[in-house]
């Protein structure tokens, strides 16, 4: 990635729009970008945070894991101009609270802590950006939380098809990784896409899916 193109990326991620260009300038002085495999790792949960992470290409999945490791819940998934391990560099110790794989090859800019908390001192809207980003990432996990305790698995698997089937269908991931976003196991994933396929609510071939009947999808989840 050359620094025009980490300029550019900076530019149109969120928390440094305002930043004046000479302020992002110093930042990718000190920041070096770095190449991940599909499913390599980020970050752990519990590890010491030294940077921030810049999406430039791919998909990262941040999520969490049961203490025996069987089971894990996706918190979030992060493209391009999308920030990683923010939370991190304002606690006291910097450890990641969650875990952070690649799902497809990608290319981060890593930012060291250090560097932007000068940053942040030098540069107050970029500290007000900072709190505005903190404060929405927040709101959506309390959300996230409320969908997983409020809402039945029927509810949360047929919105989840809602929003992601188009006309030419949809490439399902695998059940565990569906099990970890919807918060469940795979074994209860495989028997209601049984039970949607059934109702004919949806057509399956080779892990594609398409809605064949939307509205009796939506009249089961009282969706209106």
């Amino acid at each position: 990635m050359t620094l025009e193109d980490q300029l550019q990326l900076l530019q149109n991620t969120v928390i440094f729009r305002d930043v004046l260009e000479s302020d992002l300038l110093e930042l990718m002085r000190q920041s070096q970008t770095k190449s991940f495999q599909a499913g390599q790792t980020v970050y752990l949960e519990s590890d010491v945070a030294s940077s921030i992470f810049v999406v430039s290409s791919g998909y990262f999945k941040t999520f969490s894991s049961s203490p025996d490791g069987a089971r894990e819940l996706t918190l979030s998934v992060e493209g391009s101009r999308q920030i990683l391990g923010l939370v991190a560099a304002f606690l006291d110790p910097r450890i990641h609270a969650a875990s952070c794989i690649t799902l497809e090859t990608g290319v981060l800019l890593c930012i060291p802590i250090d560097v932007l908390s000068l940053a942040l001192e030098r540069s107050p809207s970029l500290a007000s950006a900072s709190l505005r980003f903190l404060a929405n990432r927040h709101s959506k996990l309390i959300r996230r939380t409320e969908q997983l305790f409020f809402s039945e698995l029927n509810q949360r698997f047929g919105a989840y098809l809602l929003e992601h089937v188009s006309s030419e269908g949809f490439q399902l991931p695998t059940n565990s990784e569906l099990a970890s976003q919807l918060g469940t196991v795979p074994e209860l994933v495989s028997r209601k896409l049984g039970e949607f396929y059934r109702q004919g609510f949806i057509r399956l071939e080779k892990r594609r899916v398409w809605l064949e009947n939307s509205d009796a999808l939506k009249f089961s989840l009282g969706i209106e």
